[in-house]
């Protein structure tokens, strides 16, 4: 049937945009500007009602600049801009982003260290969330039991010592809930409020 004839009715998602052939942007082309395109190997035309969302890592504007994308095609697709911005602007999606992609691998159980954390959250991303699915994916694969920890990631999260003093955009709040999850999870199960490793009142982290 096609993806576009099955779209009919319905929205077509379009991922890396930037790397269609000259030939099969002309196609598309056609379908944005007349909704209909003839099937591979057959001999007549079919009308569709597509919206039709398009996604890229690339500047399209640069593309059309180079000659590698049809400014034609570009201004039709690009009625509604959205940018998301990189993983490293916001880090602070990190431990939502990882417990989501633990839940979707059925790990939603794993702990996660808070040293294994600090490493995601550091980390530049340049291949943003895919990188970071790949990383989760990789170091589950790789351990046994229930907690999540620095040497179960891959050894290209190392960072430089450097590094250690950027600033992050995450609460401490993040990181002491870590801290406290990990001690009530030791053997006695015991902590005397406040503890001096958080430096702060129990009752600040009851969320």
């Amino acid at each position: 049937t096609g993806k576009i004839r099955s779209a009919d009715g319905g929205t077509l998602f379009l991922d890396e945009i930037a790397t269609l052939t000259p030939s099969s942007q002309v196609k598309l082309l056609r379908v944005l500007e007349e909704r209909k395109f003839e099937p591979l190997g057959g001999d007549s035309t079919i009308g569709v009602d597509i919206r039709i969302i398009a996604a890229t890592n690339e500047d399209l504007g640069r593309a059309v600049r180079e000659g590698r994308f049809r400014k034609d095609l570009f201004y039709r697709l690009n009625v509604l801009h959205l940018e998301l911005p990189p993983l490293r602007s916001r880090r602070e999606d990190i431990p939502l982003l990882v417990r989501h992609i633990l839940e979707k691998l059925g790990r939603g159980s794993l702990r996660v260290s808070s040293g294994a954390m600090n490493m995601l959250i550091r980390h530049e991303w340049p291949g943003n969330v895919r990188e970071l699915e790949n990383a989760i994916e990789s170091a589950v694969a790789s351990m046994r039991g229930d907690r999540l920890s620095v040497e179960h990631l891959p050894d290209a999260l190392g960072t430089p010592e450097h590094a250690w003093g950027m600033r992050l955009n995450v609460t401490l709040d993040f990181f002491a809930k870590q801290l406290l999850l990990e001690k009530l999870n030791e053997p006695d199960g015991k902590i005397t409020p406040p503890t001096p490793a958080l430096r702060r009142p129990l009752r600040s982290l009851r969320n």
